[in-house]
């Protein structure tokens, strides 16, 4: 059922001014001289679920992620399609193994029903893109 409403949501994404975050060039999966090529990460989730809040509640989560790759990682972008939607991420190289995070605050102002918003993160991965998403009942 989730997974149906989330493709109904996904048509609906847009309702909100675009916000972004973009500290340096996006990544193509090319090499990159500073990390020393491509490189894998993981998240540990890359859903969450606040469940049943109130209009006009502001929350916060972090997404926790590994670099699972014999390079360092380089995060190149981390961009919200919406401008209730921000994101926080250093742009400072994460060495193998090490762990890094995306802190991402949500503003549910103005909003009633159940949310979906998404975070494009951009990396020296391959794939380059990856995709973290927001998931809200607002009463």
């Amino acid at each position: 059922m989730k997974k149906i409403v989330f493709l109904i949501a996904i048509v609906f994404i847009g309702s909100c001014n675009n916000n972004s975050t973009n500290n340096t060039a996006e990544p193509k999966g090319a090499p990159d001289v500073e990390t020393g090529g491509i490189t894998a990460l993981k998240f540990e989730e890359t859903t969450h679920d606040f469940g049943a809040i109130y209009t006009g509640e502001v929350l916060e989560i972090t997404f926790r992620f590994t670099n699972t790759g014999k390079t360092n990682l380089q995060l190149g972008s981390v961009h919200a399609d919406c401008g209730c939607t921000t994101p926080e991420f250093s742009t400072a190289p994460i060495a193998p193994g090490a762990e890094g995070k995306i802190k991402v605050r949500f503003d549910s102002k103005g909003f009633s029903g159940n949310v979906y918003k998404s975070i494009k993160v951009v990396a020296n991965t391959e794939p380059a893109e990856h995709f973290l998403y927001l998931v809200a009942d607002i009463n």
